[in-house]
């Protein structure tokens, strides 16, 4: 799983010391974070947010991942590039 796009890496124990339950930042949204996700699954929830939250922030400097998120947004930025050179749509 490890660099797969689409395999899931096997889910977090609880009692693991990188768990979000031991930082308190994520104490509002424990029940939303999955235990495991895969590249794919990252990529879809984080170009969701690329327009509205990480992209400013980023311009401002700020902190806007770890490796497994910004690796699913370079795949995204790649898209991006990809469609804006060949702009056809398909609905």
């Amino acid at each position: 799983w490890r660099r797969s796009y689409d395999e899931a890496p096997p889910p977090i124990q609880d009692d693991h010391p990188y768990h979000p339950a031991r930082d308190p930042k994520y104490r509002l949204m424990l029940p939303k974070i999955p235990k495991f996700e895969s590249l794919y699954c990252t990529m879809k929830w984080s170009s969701v947010c690329w327009e509205d939250k990480i992209a400013p922030q980023s311009c401002d400097g700020k902190t806007v991942g770890h490796e497994h998120n910004l690796r699913s947004l370079h795949k995204v930025l790649l898209i991006y590039r990809y469609l804006m050179w060949f702009p056809w749509h398909v609905d």
